[in-house]
């Protein structure tokens, strides 16, 4: 019975009212449009707008776009609206206006186009029998079919990059177990995959992001939906997927210089510049350690130290590692000698 209800509450939750959409047209060069249901349209985050995943994916692409030799503007038009399903996004308006969208775009205007959809098909068969399911399944294959040929039509005449993603099982089961719930997830993320996969699509996986973090990146057991941390997530792995930034991060070392220190626990700083936006720096030292490197604003710098007291030798090569949000990695290094033991 618990069960029961906690399903019908998660039902319940991706079948509120849509959300406001962002279609006013500016004056950009370059479009992502994103389409789905309550998790493209941001529910539950603490600002859907900007901290839904197409909010966040929107602002890495136009900072990427920005620090180009030509810069582009990219506006986001999020047509996703809670409750969706495959047969509502055919029938009910979401998918005429993204093709009125994308017509009304100039050539090659529409860069990127998500699509998050099924969910809610997946969830109103929580409790139903294994007939029941192959019916929903197999209308949802047809029908997803037609969704993906539409938009395959409709972007033919833009240099468009279409990502589409599965869904993330909450129950964390195992998907070989036959007939159970984690088994007919994927039964419907296979059809997700292959569908846009034929059609040329990009698959960008949540089952395999999500799997053992579903406490940590969603509000369940109280709701299905993404929290900040689960958007963050899915927005990240879908920029990694667009490749779009090939550049790696600068890496200045600022302290120590090469040569002498006056410590064997010396303290390090890195100014470390990126097109789009730093993600990690890592201090690598000769005895094997990886020591994470804080930003400080007031000295602008990645600050960190090395602990050599129980380093064997007086000379060492002390490496900054810097990683981005696209994967980007560079590496300097400085070497020092220290003072003896």
């Amino acid at each position: 019975m618990r069960r029961s209800l906690i399903a019908l509450a998660l039902i319940a939750a991706l079948v509120v009212g849509p959300l406001g959409q962002q279609t006013g047209r500016a004056q950009s060069e370059q479009i992502y449009l994103a389409l789905g249901d309550s998790i493209p349209a941001g529910l539950l985050a603490s600002l859907p707008a900007e901290r839904g995943y197409p909010g966040l994916l929107h602002q890495l692409i136009e900072a990427e776009r920005l620090a180009q030799d030509e810069p582009a503007n990219v506006e986001l038009v999020n047509l996703s609206e809670p409750g969706e399903t495959v047969q509502s996004f055919l029938s009910d308006g979401q998918l005429d206006d993204a093709i009125d969208e994308i017509e009304a775009a100039p050539n090659d205007s529409i860069g990127t186009v998500t699509l998050t959809l099924g969910g809610n098909n997946i969830l109103s068969l929580w409790e139903s029998s294994a007939a029941e399911r192959q019916d929903e399944l197999d209308e949802f294959e047809a029908q997803f079919a037609s969704v993906i040929d539409e938009l395959s039509d409709a972007v033919a005449g833009h240099d468009a990059d279409v990502i589409v993603t599965t869904y993330y099982d909450l129950t964390e089961g195992d998907p070989d177990v036959e007939g159970s719930n984690a088994w007919w997830l994927r039964q419907f993320n296979e059809v997700i995959s292959e569908t846009a996969g034929d059609a040329g699509f990009d698959v960008v996986d949540l089952e395999s992001i999500f799997r053992g973090r579903v406490t940590e990146l969603t509000w369940f057991p109280a709701d299905v939906h993404p929290n900040n941390a689960g958007h963050q997530a899915i927005a990240r792995v879908i920029w990694e997927e667009l490749s779009y930034d090939q550049e790696p991060p600068e890496i200045e070392i600022t302290r120590p210089d090469d040569g002498e220190v006056r410590s064997r626990v010396p303290t390090v700083h890195a100014s470390v510049s990126d097109n789009v936006e730093v993600e990690d720096v890592r201090l690598e030292s000769p005895d094997g350690d990886s020591v994470e490197l804080l930003y400080v604003p007031d000295l602008d710098a990645w600050v960190g130290i090395w602990d050599a007291r129980g380093y064997p030798d007086t000379e060492a090569e002390l490496t900054v590692v810097a990683t981005d949000v696209s994967g980007n990695e560079s590496r300097e290094s400085v070497t020092i000698r220290l003072p003896s033991a």
